[in-house]
């Protein structure tokens, strides 16, 4: 599908439009990582972000912090205990508690790719302040996400077809 074929649809095909945005940003950051000899999956990022600002973590505060389901958390969790990244434990005052934490290889990682990461967010202002609405892109995605909250597509649209 074209571009153009995106333009004509407009608000109709939005969903599908953010993706494929979303899509090729997580890709042109796949390519910054590589770039650099950095074995990183974008995907990790907001984990990764979290455990470098909290030493340990159950999935319940990860998935409650990310507003993200836990099943979501748990897949990416195991993939980053398959690379050796992060380590995960029994929390010693519940047993039902998985713990998650940075393994040492993790650590290394982290002293890694802090830097870059530092140079993205720099990058990304500057890219988001080139174009006359991009610079408002984060505050419309807010404004987006708070009118979900309050009121639903679905109930949205069960008032105008009931």
């Amino acid at each position: 599908m074209s571009d153009n074929y995106y333009e004509k649809l407009g608000q109709l095909i939005l969903g599908s439009r953010l993706r494929k945005l979303s899509e090729r940003l997580m890709l042109e950051m796949g390519n910054i990582y590589k770039n650099r000899n950095i074995e990183f999956e974008p995907g990790w990022f907001h984990i990764m972000y979290l455990l470098s600002e909290n030493e340990k973590m159950s999935i319940t505060q990860i998935s409650d912090m990310l507003q993200v389901s836990h099943p979501s958390v748990i897949q990416v969790v195991g993939i980053l205990e398959k690379n050796d990244i992060v380590k995960i434990s029994l929390d010693p005052t519940d047993k039902r508690k998985r713990m998650i934490e940075l393994s040492d290889n993790g650590t290394r990682l982290l002293m890694q790719i802090k830097p870059v990461w530092s140079k993205i967010d720099q990058m990304m202002a500057e890219f988001l302040s080139e174009g006359e609405f991009s610079r408002n892109i984060l505050n419309a995605i807010t404004e987006i996400e708070k009118n979900l909250d309050a009121r639903p597509l679905a109930e949205r649209m069960n008032q105008l077809v009931p």
